[in-house]
């Protein structure tokens, strides 16, 4: 067959265009496998190891490289395959392996080996390390599987699926089903949040951060919630990290202060938290956002910008910039979640916040739990050694409440003092002191 008529073959037929880079040898080898697993009754695996930078090897190093070191990695992998088991090359930068009836955690044992072998690989000409970058794509058959035409178009899948993954180089077939479905599942409820955005249904609820010393309100934080159909209101936490993955949290947080700063107008003396996406924090046109909104200091000075300990984290000069940005407008910002990272008091006193919030695993149950009490009070002593205020949140009864006085925390949050409302709840506010029993 000429090569035309070859191409015009692949590309008229489906099957042909899946196979063309697996040979003759090779697929009758699988259908065999895949024969002789349906009439055993037991499963096989097909496994699809990718070098995936290969190609680019060979232009640095030309082909006969390329070609050297592909051979030796099948030479190498062939020696830790099981007895019975096919290897063979079937495209430039990728290896096709069936595994007979493997037994239980052998296949995991094996994508390891390979991997070994692969990051370990040195270049035979100048024996040097050569960085091969890696993926495997793996479909265990005949089980769900119709022929071994649908056995390499699921591998492929798999491989397809790890290949757009970080810090992951192997994904079975059945792996990657479960992550399509959760990106279903994803896109609908993003959808679910876009569509109330557009019909205007995001409102937020407030919750009351307290004075320790006194019992009253220093501010209130502000909680997104979506309003039903119905009238209910549902917490639309659980939607901000698919927000922040496709890349539309901006939107949200934006929408958020906005709806903040309408409030502050609206509402003499009242101050409100928001809590920052991670990804807003780096990104250059909240500042501009925030410059236009917050023009008027007096209406700045009632905001408070809360950010995340992981956020620091990830880039903590970058953290510091707009925790210095925000502070110039006019803004106090808070350190959320303070204590699920590792960040270190050192780098803590560096982003020169206002606040550091403790995170609420230290606070429930604080009364039995001896490490979080030493924890919370170290906390509370560097803070003041530096100025800063210790808001400790998730405060639900009053002997945590009364602990955390003893230790010397400044603000509390928690049900304790007020679940999150939606409305005005400020206006009915009153002094919290006769509910945790402290002197005015």
């Amino acid at each position: 067959m000429s090569q035309s008529i070859k191409n015009i073959a692949v590309e008229n037929n489906p099957r042909l265009s899946l196979i063309q880079n697996f040979d003759l040898i090779f697929l009758e080898k699988l259908k065999n496998s895949y024969d002789e697993g349906k009439n055993n009754r037991h499963n096989n695996i097909l496994l699809v190891v990718s070098i995936d930078n290969l190609p680019m090897i060979a232009s640095w190093h030309g082909d006969g490289t390329s070609e050297k070191i592909v051979l030796d990695l099948c030479d190498k992998i062939n020696s830790i395959l099981p007895e019975e088991s096919v290897i063979r090359r079937v495209n430039i930068e990728q290896i096709a392996i069936i595994v007979e009836n493997p037994v239980s955690n052998e296949i995991d044992a094996l994508v390891n080996q390979i991997s070994r072998i692969i990051y370990l690989y040195k270049n035979p000409d100048i024996n040097e390390p050569v960085h091969l970058r890696l993926s495997i794509g793996s479909v265990y058959f005949p089980l769900g599987i119709k022929d071994e035409f649908d056995c390499i178009s699921k591998a492929n899948l798999a491989l397809a699926n790890v290949k757009n993954k970080e810090h992951c180089f192997y994904c079975d077939y059945e792996d990657a089903k479960r992550d399509h479905i959760d990106a279903q599942n994803e896109m609908i409820q993003l959808h679910y949040l876009q569509q109330a955005y557009n019909e205007k249904r995001l409102v937020l609820a407030y919750q009351p951060i307290i004075s320790a010393k006194n019992g009253e309100v220093l501010e209130y934080e502000t909680l997104l919630r979506i309003k039903e159909p119905n009238g209910r209101y549902d917490s639309a936490g659980r939607f901000i990290p698919i927000a922040e993955k496709m890349g539309t949290v901006e939107a949200i947080d934006e929408l958020v202060l906005q709806l903040v700063v309408e409030q502050i107008k609206n509402s003499s003396d009242v101050r409100l938290a928001i809590n920052v996406s991670n990804l807003t924090t780096i990104n250059d046109n909240w500042h501009k956002f925030c410059s236009s909104l917050l023009k008027d200091e007096a209406v700045a000075r009632r905001v408070s910008i809360e950010i995340t300990e992981t956020a620091a984290q990830k880039d903590l000069r970058k953290t510091a910039y707009f925790t210095a940005s925000m502070q110039a407008l006019g803004c106090s910002v808070a350190l959320d979640d303070f204590g699920v990272g590792f960040t270190s008091f050192r780098q803590l006193r560096s982003l020169s916040v206002d606040y550091v919030k403790i995170d609420g695993s230290y606070i429930l149950g604080l009364e039995d739990n001896k490490e979080n009490l030493i924890f919370i009070k170290s906390l509370i002593d560097f803070n003041k050694s530096y100025g800063l205020k210790t808001v400790a949140e998730c405060v639900e009864n009053g002997e945590v409440a009364k602990k955390l006085i003893e230790l010397g925390v400044d603000y509390m949050q928690g049900y304790y003092f007020g679940k999150p409302e939606v409305g005005k709840p400020w206006e009915n506010a009153k002094k919290q002191v006769g509910q945790i029993g402290v002197a005015s």
